[in-house]
């Protein structure tokens, strides 16, 4: 199984090269604000070796106009990994308040 999970301590960790290191609850939550943040709807995410690839909708408005277009992204182990420091770091500041 290439995207096999392993538990440790209390969570579950993706086990490929990709994602080591990284528990799934961190992943989920970081990319979650991206797609919050990027306004994405009907949204599919898929692990694959390169990381993590997401696929989605955009809504674009132009003047009076709306457009929806087809989004794909690709996270890297590098991107995954400063988008879930940065989140970490976005919701400890929040906590504190």
């Amino acid at each position: 199984m290439p995207y096999a999970a392993r538990k440790v301590g209390n969570s579950m960790q993706p086990d490929s090269d990709a994602l080591r290191g990284v528990r799934y609850e961190d992943l989920l939550r970081a990319i979650g604000h991206y797609i919050d943040t990027h306004a994405i709807t009907d949204v599919v995410l898929t692990q694959i070796p390169e990381g993590v690839l997401l696929k989605g909708t955009v809504i674009e408005r132009h003047g009076a106009g709306v457009a929806e277009r087809v989004t794909s992204i690709l996270f890297s182990p590098d991107d995954i990994e400063r988008m879930v420091e940065t989140y970490r770091q976005l919701r400890s500041g929040h906590q504190k308040r």
